[in-house]
């Protein structure tokens, strides 16, 4: 879950959190499909595309740099690359892992596309 109204302060972290996520072999193997929940749409005035967009430009130079980096020692702990196409940008449809976002308010108790997501 996402606070939309400390998306701006939380973003980095947000998405860096996000990238050991997309990046988890275990997940991307067991196709573990993903949902981001925007909450506080209701006070807040950045929305579920908004987010989307943002973490996706957030996540294009966490990938980037991280490409850059050296390899590390041990190749069993290293995690899979964000994209499976080498070299492609990175989107939430380029991702190897199916993430779906909806606004949601739980103060409002608009959460019913949440609770569905959840009991598929």
């Amino acid at each position: 879950m996402i606070d939309c109204v400390e998306i701006e302060t939380d973003l980095k972290r947000n998405a860096e959190f996000l990238y050991e996520l997309l990046t988890n072999k275990h997940l991307i193997t067991g196709k573990i499909p993903m949902l981001i929940a925007c909450n506080k749409e209701e006070i807040a005035m950045f929305k579920k595309s908004y987010i989307k967009r943002n973490l996706e430009k957030e996540l294009e130079i966490l990938r980037i740099t991280k490409a850059s980096q050296p390899a590390a020692q041990d190749e069993t702990e290293k995690p899979l690359e964000l994209v499976e196409k080498q070299g492609a940008k990175f989107t939430f449809d380029t991702a190897r892992i199916k993430v779906s976002f909806e606004d949601c308010s739980v103060a409002t108790e608009k959460v019913s596309e949440v609770a569905k997501y959840i009991v598929q």
